[in-house]
């Protein structure tokens, strides 16, 4: 058999000196050892404590011991804690009977856990775990910052090459014209159209005095006063006209015919209106 460990016999005065934190560490150790295994023991350590705190409340404690339990007040969050318990108690009993309700008495393990969280073991474990955690946090806020900083750089990068591209003019407007069916081939009913050298394509909206249908498909056909076909594309309806677009090459100075023709359901395409006008390029 493993012989039995002696154990330290620890007396009243040295409970109250450890509360005060005035206690040599060898007896200090044993009781912090004692109340993590010995709830009987905790539970006198609690009533002592309890003690103290009832007779630094009532101001009844002689003038070194009252200055003991200060300092011990001023590091200790949890015994400040508890002389506020202390204190709500005394005010609740001052209060008449029938408004004071009844509390139950604290549990031993209650007591146990109280007494335990005031000791150095757990105040050390408390500070690592803060101390781990800060740890963490820098670093974490570290990396963040990298990251935020290679945002910027990369913002700053597509800044200075959009800056380097060379500035685009602004596309050129499009020449658009309107255009009557003509009622005669005479030079002089002709439509005059003022065309930049530089534009590329000329739009016509092309008025119509033929009813057509709506799904009906449109063909532009540009032609010389010989009726020789220089250029054909499609036109499409809108807002009650039709609109075509010329390639701005095949318009130099000179007379044109435009003629417009619909699709039949057959497939096939029938002229519908003729449009005369003269070009002058400047």
């Amino acid at each position: 058999m493993v012989p039995a460990v002696a154990q330290m016999t620890i007396s009243e005065p040295q409970i109250r000196e450890y509360i005060l934190g005035a206690l040599d560490s060898p007896v200090a150790g044993e009781i912090d050892r004692r109340l993590f295994i010995d709830p009987q023991f905790a539970e006198e350590v609690f009533a002592i404590e309890e003690e103290l705190l009832r007779d630094y409340d009532r101001d009844t404690l002689p003038a070194e011991v009252k200055r003991q339990f200060e300092t011990r007040l001023s590091v200790d969050s949890v015994l400040r804690t508890k002389l506020e318990h202390v204190r709500s108690l005394s005010a609740a009993l001052e209060e008449p009977v029938h408004l004071r309700a009844a509390a139950p008495p604290p549990k031993p393990a209650d007591r146990a856990l109280w007494a335990w969280l005031r000791t150095p073991r757990f105040a050390w474990g408390l500070t690592l775990v803060l101390a781990g955690t800060c740890a963490w946090l820098a670093v974490r806020n570290t990396r963040l910052a990298d990251q935020v900083l290679a945002i910027q750089a990369d913002d700053a990068r597509r800044a200075a090459a959009a800056a380097a591209l060379p500035a685009t003019e602004p596309a050129a407007r499009l020449p658009q014209f309107e255009l009557s069916p003509v009622l005669t081939m005479a030079k002089s009913h002709a439509r005059l159209l003022l065309i930049p050298t530089t534009a590329h394509d000329v739009q016509v909206l092309l008025a119509q005095r033929t009813k057509t249908d709506p799904g009906a498909r449109f063909l532009a056909i540009l032609q010389n006063p010989d009726a020789e076909e220089l250029w054909s594309g499609p036109a499409a309806a809108a807002g009650g006209r039709v609109v075509a677009t010329l390639p701005a090459e095949r318009l130099s100075a000179g007379d044109y015919l435009l003629v417009l023709q619909m699709s039949l359901p057959a497939g096939t395409y029938r002229e519908i209106e003729t449009y005369t006008f003269a070009v002058v390029r400047r």
